[in-house]
């Protein structure tokens, strides 16, 4: 899958801004879309940001990728980094163990608390970890209860992690790490995804993920809103 999907990873690190526009459709709104090209492919990715005058943030992340010879998707989301003193967690959706479209039956929606440092698995290696599916709200606070909301419109996946993605990205056979090699991160990066693909491994590790648990290389978006 590293190999296969490895234009993913690519295209993600070396996006080009074609255009970046700035409207005010109200007094108490202003409206960013940001443009994206990707070299050598026709695949175009666009976001757009709603900033209203209470301070909430609306996203709206979209993808055409359709007609594209491109391999199955890992995932589709967007990622930031917020103050690690944002250290505790509350959703509705499923949990409280991590979970995946494929292995979620045992997770149940419902209101969950816990931290971000409760959020990493010690796997021997370092991998993809802590995630979790059909999330209609999460919210990330400090000791005073100060941070964040995003909400679904309607569901998203989402990781809360003292670790980067690059972190837990195991690489080349030459750099293969263990989760003891890994250092906590003095900041909390939040995925927040329209969804990612399953884990797969009917057979414990070589078969891909059913069907119905890919991503297609298609066209495809999703919303949220960020809530101070």
């Amino acid at each position: 899958m590293d190999k296969r999907c490895a234009i993913w990873k690519e295209m993600s690190n070396n996006r080009i801004v074609e255009d970046f526009r700035v409207n005010q459709p109200e007094k108490s709104e202003v409206t960013i879309e940001v443009f994206y090209g990707f070299t050598d492919s026709e695949i175009k990715h666009q976001t757009t940001y709603k900033i209203f005058g209470d301070g909430d943030l609306e996203v709206f992340n979209e993808i055409d990728a359709d007609g594209a010879n491109l391999p199955e998707m890992p995932r589709f989301g967007m990622k930031m980094q917020l103050s690690d003193i944002l250290k505790n967690l509350q959703w509705l959706g499923k949990g409280p163990h991590e979970n995946y479209q494929d292995r979620n039956r045992s997770a149940f929606v419902d209101v969950y608390e816990s931290t971000v440092s409760e959020q990493y698995f010690p796997y021997v290696r370092p991998q993809e970890n802590g995630y979790k599916t059909d999330t209609r709200w999460l919210v990330l606070t400090d000791h005073q209860g100060i941070g964040l909301k995003i909400t679904g419109m309607p569901i998203f996946g989402f990781s809360a992690l003292n670790y980067s993605i690059d972190d837990l990205d195991q690489g080349t056979k030459k750099n293969y790490r263990h989760t003891n090699d890994l250092e906590l991160r003095d900041f909390v990066e939040l995925m927040v995804d329209f969804k990612q693909m399953g884990v797969g491994g009917d057979d414990s590790w070589w078969a891909r993920p059913h069907k119905q648990y890919q991503i297609p290389a298609g066209k495809y978006s999703y919303s949220f809103r960020m809530t101070p």
